[in-house]
């Protein structure tokens, strides 16, 4: 896997224990791994890009979904008029970044099958509608952190 872009990742990943992240994956049951999506666009530059911008799709989905659970968890007795303000623009701001994160999949999907390569693995999602979309999202960035954090141990 060659992302250019990881530097965005910051630390997050590295705040959930490996088997947290591995048992969403699992639970997840997503069409396709990882592992095998990257190889579908392995040698194909035109591919491979677009893997990277739904990756990154994906990932600020992620990360936006951990802010959104986060912010929830204020105090009832802590939240204010702003609270409530924030509260909408964030959700906003979440359902468009979801859309974009599906617009990315589907984009890739169709060009893999434009370059003779599979695409089955969009039908689940199809089927599932947003939430499937979401599942997939997060779990291919948790199986991208855990990519990282093994890399990082094996590199020290």
């Amino acid at each position: 896997m060659n992302f250019r872009k990881t530097e965005q990742l910051g630390d997050e990943h590295r705040k959930h224990p490996d088997a947290e992240l591995e048992d969403f994956i699992e639970r997840a049951h997503t069409p396709i791994s990882l592992e095998e999506l990257d190889k579908l666009c392995e040698g194909n530059e035109f591919l491979e890009s677009l893997y990277e911008t739904m990756m990154d799709y994906c990932t600020r989905y992620t990360e936006d979904v951990f802010k959104m659970k986060a912010f929830s968890k204020i105090p009832v007795s802590e939240r204010d008029e702003n609270w409530q303000s924030e509260d909408k623009k964030n959700d906003r701001l979440r359902h468009t970044l979801h859309q974009a994160t599906m617009d990315s999949i589907n984009i890739l999907a169709r060009n893999l099958k434009e370059q003779g390569r599979s695409n089955e693995w969009l039908r689940p999602l199809d089927a599932g509608g947003r939430s499937a979309y979401g599942r997939f999202a997060i779990s291919l960035t948790f199986s991208y952190y855990l990519f990282l954090r093994r890399k990082e141990e094996h590199h020290g």
